[in-house]
């Protein structure tokens, strides 16, 4: 079941979608909150199918705010999680003591109040895990899976400037073999709030770690999605996403076929 727990951490929600946020306003001290609930279901073929629900906690800092970028800690403060598949129902709630010395505490406590260090460049919006970060597991794996700074970028939307309703633009990038497209597209803006349509595609082939042992995950994903963004720092309020992921996993010379639907909505305090 452990190895369950964490091959439906790496995939529950897919990876999240950076993309570039040359007009964020931070404050050096300022706080973001943000509070994420997901739910999939998986069919992982002849191992049956799983369902999940998620709830993550987690608190943004801006440590610094130099000449070229910010610095922030990520922290997930709290997680609490229901698994059902295989004939078995597990539930988890990190402020739960005996919940935290069980078998989900032991696959998912790594990641609970572990703060990560990041940098934001203030000129390109790109986000880089710190050299000086030096605990947790990743809250990536907390809110979905993949890589951590592609999670935290995706609290940031760059609204081109003179942007109108209907105005759509586009993204392209490719980052660890996945080449991720994404479409936006200004549905409204009203009192310094901006709603925008999201849509795209994740393809590619990654390599993943799950306690030492190396996994190739090749990826086919479908997702759509709003977010409300403040139009006068870029930092998204709240976010909505559908995706539909089609994946394989080769883990030790074996091979794992796994379809997942996955819904999001995740809400940003600041």
């Amino acid at each position: 079941m452990k190895k369950i727990l964490l091959i439906a951490s790496l995939l529950t929600g897919g990876y999240a979608f950076a993309q570039p946020s040359a007009n964020l306003k931070l404050k050096k001290g300022q706080t973001i909150t943000a509070v994420s609930v997901v739910t999939s279901d998986m069919d992982m073929g002849m191992m049956g199918a799983m369902k999940n629900d998620i709830t993550a906690y987690s608190k943004l800092e801006v440590t610094d705010d130099t000449k070229d970028a910010y610095a922030v800690s990520n922290t997930v403060t709290r997680m609490k999680m229901s698994m059902d598949g295989m004939g078995q129902n597990m539930n988890f709630d990190s402020d739960n003591p005996s919940d935290m010395s069980g078998q989900m505490g032991q696959t998912m406590g790594e990641n609970i109040n572990k703060p990560i260090l990041f940098n934001i460049n203030k000129n390109t919006g790109e986000v880089t895990k710190s050299e000086k970060s030096e605990g947790g597991g990743g809250s990536g794996m907390m809110m979905g899976g993949g890589d951590e700074s592609q999670m935290l970028a995706d609290m940031f939307v760059n609204i081109p400037a003179g942007a109108k309703p209907g105005q759509s633009w586009e993204t392209s990038f490719n980052t660890k073999g996945l080449t991720t497209k994404k479409k936006y597209t200004i549905k409204s803006m009203m009192n310094d709030l901006a709603v925008v349509t999201i849509s795209g595609t994740t393809q590619g082939t990654t390599e993943q770690d799950m306690q030492g042992t190396p996994i190739n995950v090749t990826m086919s994903m479908t997702f759509d999605g709003m977010s409300q963004v403040d139009m006068k720092t870029g930092l998204v309020k709240e976010s909505q996403m559908n995706m539909t992921n089609n994946s394989s996993m080769d883990m030790m010379g074996q091979q794992m076929e796994i379809n997942a639907k996955t819904n999001s909505k995740t809400t940003y305090t600041f």
